[in-house]
């Protein structure tokens, strides 16, 4: 023991020895030369394994390569033409995993989407994460953070709950949409050959919208010709917005009708004496609104997108406005009542809300329908609801108006509510046997028809 304190030029090996107090001290060199020969070649092929995945990531250009092994997917939530959208995760991180179909372009494919969204960075695109090798029997694209589902489910669940949850959550797409395509416009990506078919949108936790871009080796993406007015970017949003929003609406109703937007303005109605059809004051709203309009039975809220003309409009313009305007929390909307001149069908207890979006609140509006739009089935009735359904009613007037109306179970005109009672099966009074058509009927129609020909007259 001497001689090892006092030595000052020796190497000592693995082992056990006592030192200058006489404790056991157990040493261990870590030098390669006393390593056995199975952690020594352990070592050198992590090595390798660390350059190849280097040397596969400068490949790439900077995207990581990640290995199908490493990935964990949870459920579908989307598809697109050719690819299959997943939520996932790998190594603990949220991940939206864009998986493409096992066919001969699915490569080309991968690059080309690849070719849109690498180096872009903006809270309203999707982020690259990684990509599947060019040896990977699958071919994927990983995208970072945790957006959770498509677009459209959480505005369907927002229109089935709370009309106030539904306006919030619309203008937010407005507003993610508009910035996002924004910046592929800024950053002179080429959208001359797209449209909202070649877009995926999603929503996370945050409420806040991202969007996804696909492409496809068919289609042309010369980069030499840039919207430079903006108009190509101005389509594209709107045509994402109707389509999103039309999704939300299918997924909630199961079916989808295309709606056109109201004007805003009220509308004199064409039958003299009868009231217009557009009512813009509360009164004619809280009349329908009135209704059990809690009931999911009957109260059917919808989504309708309203496109305004480009002009002097920019989306940049539109994102920044949208975004004030819901940190202000002004959500108010013009609300507005309608009965549909064309349909005679109105059972009690039916409404209908149209939220109305456009890309700003001056041209957005809540339009509640008493009355169900041909090719709709009634929530009421649970019958269809036709474009020839006519109105003949004892009373005299030649349109109902917002009164609720009643079906001839023969004829099947349809007749006030309030007119006949509320029988169970209604039969009027021009087809049941030996009923009489009271006399005021009659005085009223022919005054209907001499005021109404004098008024042609006078505009002749």
């Amino acid at each position: 023991m001497a001689f090892i304190s006092n030595a000052s030029n020796f190497t000592l090996g693995e082992g056990v020895y006592n030192n200058v107090h006489g404790n056991l001290v157990n040493h261990t060199v870590h030098n390669h030369l006393y390593l056995s020969k199975k952690r020594y070649r352990a070592a050198i092929e992590g090595e390798r394994h660390a350059k190849r995945r280097k040397l596969d990531a400068r490949a790439e250009g900077g995207i990581k390569i990640l290995r199908e092994k490493n990935l964990t997917l949870t459920r579908e939530i989307g598809s697109g033409p050719g690819y299959f959208l997943h939520s996932g995760g790998s190594k603990g991180r949220a991940l939206i995993v864009k998986v493409f179909n096992r066919t001969a372009d699915a490569r080309q494919r991968l690059e080309a989407t690849l070719k849109l969204t690498k180096g872009l960075l903006h809270p309203n695109i999707l982020r690259v994460e990684g990509i599947s090798s060019e040896a990977s029997s699958t071919q994927f694209i990983a995208y970072n953070h945790g957006h959770w589902m498509n677009a459209e489910g959480p505005l369907a669940a927002a229109l089935k709950d709370d009309l106030t949850r539904s306006v919030s959550l619309g203008f937010k797409m407005v507003g993610g949409l508009s910035a996002g395509i924004n910046h592929l416009q800024v950053q002179e990506i080429s959208l001359h050959s797209m449209d909202a078919k070649n877009f995926d949108v999603f929503l996370d936790a945050d409420d806040r919208f991202v969007i996804s871009m696909n492409s496809s080796p068919s289609q042309d993406m010369n980069p030499s010709i840039r919207d430079v007015n903006g108009k190509r970017s101005w389509d594209i949003f709107n045509d994402l917005c109707r389509q999103v929003l039309s999704s939300a609406n299918r997924v909630l109703h199961k079916h989808n009708i295309e709606r056109s937007p109201i004007d805003i303005f009220p509308q004199p109605s064409p039958y003299p004496g009868s009231p217009p059809f557009l009512h813009p004051d509360s009164t004619a709203l809280d009349q329908t609104t009135s209704t059990d309009s809690d009931s999911p039975s009957s109260l059917r809220r919808e989504f309708v997108w309203r496109q305004i003309s480009k002009e002097n409009q920019s989306l940049a313009a539109v994102a920044t406005e949208i975004e004030f305007d819901l940190r202000l929390k002004s959500l108010t909307l013009k609300r507005m009542a309608l009965a549909d001149k064309y349909s005679a069908h109105r059972c009690a207890g039916y409404v209908r809300e149209e939220i109305t979006l456009a890309s700003s609140f001056v041209d957005s509006v809540v339009v509640t329908h008493a009355t169900p739009s041909p090719m709709e089935v009634c929530p009421i009735c649970c019958q269809p609801v036709s474009f020839n359904e006519k109105f003949r009613c004892i009373c005299g007037d030649l349109h109902p108006g917002f009164h609720p109306t009643i079906k001839c179970q023969q004829c099947e005109n349809w007749s006030h509510l309030h007119c006949v009672g509320a029988p169970q099966q209604f039969t009027c009074y021009f087809c049941e046997p030996r009923s009489m058509v009271p006399i005021y009927f009659v005085i009223n129609m022919f005054r209907l028809c001499r005021t109404f020909n004098s008024g042609s007259q006078a505009s002749g």
